[in-house]
């Protein structure tokens, strides 16, 4: 893999680690475990052998590649923002060191982003500049708060700037249109396109709404500021990347009407599922329909089936159709996993690890099968990007391992083990949910 691709994985996770994950608590779980009445321990110096099978790594097919002089545009705006904050940050530049750290760290990270947007290329450049607000909400960032130490009256337009923002993305959302060739690959294409565009419109939107109007301090005039100049970048890109991508469409076709009736299946499908109230005290045996006869297990049934739950919400609620597309295959793969874990349940499959091989053998094939996944990934598609952020998923569950090796003692594996068990589900899952789906977008 390319430097420039580590990178753009390393800038998505870095937003994903922000905002959502679909492993949510459970992949943090982890050795601290504090549910489980009296787990089996193993000293920490035995975990190393967990690891060794190296992670794949996946990098989605881009829908559409920017123009090189918009790359460069973007790298000369977060330049810009930073040009004013002095490179080092002195203390006689910033005498408070908490202050002068944060600012600091805000212009080298914007930096750091737009060294990359300006060297990506080809489908590396899709996702690096997808990741541009962030690296122009860093440099508003230390360029706002370094200027409020000896101005606080930069603070005095934001709420004016704020609304104008917002206007521009309420604006964006409408103006988006669901278009593409209409061919199975167009279609698919087109789907990861909705699916992008109103994810990162939906992310601007909510990083509007929690601007802090109170502005305490500097750095809240700065965060204020980071938030206003992330929704701003996320327009400016798009208007750029729909540009491209209908540029390049070899017949346009209006898409509405086919991701409409996918959409309308894929809730119908998710509705068909009848999960039990989560406030029943007997919920986790209401799940699998039968008696659970250890805590270990009512935890693993807890971390399956929560991600169905949740998806079925937001497969629901979503009012966007790229939104709602992405939470049909989100939804697929989730409660297929979860069917997988409950038939091993019933076949008496698990059990709390007392050694760490049950985990490596969890963690193998789990790898293994994200493996087998990646070999139909060669096209942009929303199964893809679910793909990458599952494995993404696996990543963050080996540095709850890579944490205890620094740990002295005996630690608890139950939770790294049930994170491997749900992980290696979801990616055995992944091609049949992925056909589903696709099965209903191409119809």
């Amino acid at each position: 893999m390319s430097p420039d691709a580590e990178r753009a994985i390393d800038r998505r996770r870095r937003r994903l680690l922000a905002g959502l994950s679909s492993l949510s608590a459970v992949a943090v779980a982890g050795c601290t475990d504090s549910f489980d009445d009296d787990p089996v321990r193993v000293p920490a110096a035995e975990l190393s052998p967990i690891l060794e099978a190296d992670r794949p790594t996946v990098v989605p097919p881009a829908p559409v590649e920017p123009a090189e002089a918009e790359l460069e545009a973007t790298s000369d705006r977060i330049d810009e923002l930073v040009s004013p904050v002095p490179d080092p940050l002195e203390p006689e530049d910033i005498p408070n060191g908490e202050i002068r750290a944060s600012i600091a760290d805000a212009r080298d990270s914007a930096l750091e982003d737009g060294a990359d947007i300006e060297t990506a290329t080809g489908a590396d450049a899709y996702w690096a500049i997808r990741e541009a607000p962030d690296g122009r909400s860093s440099a508003r960032k230390a360029q706002t708060a370094y200027a409020a130490i000896d101005d606080g009256s930069v603070a005095d337009d934001l709420e004016d700037e704020r609304e104008r923002v917002h206007t521009l993305v309420d604006e964006r959302t409408e103006a988006v249109s669901y278009r593409g060739d209409d061919t199975d690959e167009g279609r698919l294409r087109a789907a990861a396109l909705a699916a992008a565009i109103d994810s990162d419109l939906e992310a601007a939107g909510r990083r509007l709404r929690g601007v802090d109007r109170g502005h305490q301090t500097v750095l809240d005039i700065g965060d204020s500021t980071a938030d206003i100049e992330f929704a701003d970048g996320t327009v400016d890109i798009w208007d750029h990347l729909e540009d491209r991508y209908v540029d390049s469409l070899a017949d346009e076709t209006d898409l509405e009407s086919a991701f409409t009736d996918a959409l309308l299946a894929s809730r119908a499908e998710a509705e068909s599922v009848d999960l039990p109230d989560r406030e029943r005290d007997d919920w986790p045996e209401a799940v699998v329909g039968s008696d659970l006869d250890e805590r270990f297990l009512e935890l693993l049934v807890s971390d399956a089936v929560s991600p169905v739950y949740r998806v079925q919400d937001r497969l629901g609620e979503v009012d966007r159709l790229g939104l709602g597309l992405e939470a049909a295959v989100r939804f697929e793969q989730a409660y297929r996993a979860f069917e997988r874990i409950r038939e091993d349940i019933e076949a008496g499959e698990f059990a709390p690890p007392e050694t760490v091989d049950p985990v490596i053998a969890e963690r193998e094939r789990a790898i293994s099968a994200a493996e087998t996944a990646i070999e139909e990934v060669e096209i942009p598609s929303i199964g893809a990007v679910v793909l990458e952020r599952t494995v993404e998923d696996l990543r963050w569950a080996d540095e709850s391992i890579e944490r205890s090796l620094d740990r002295e003692g005996n630690v608890s594996l139950d939770g790294e083990y049930r994170d491997y068990v749900v992980l290696r589900a979801r990616l055995e899952a992944h091609p049949e949910a992925v056909s589903a789906f696709r099965d209903r977008l191409l119809e």
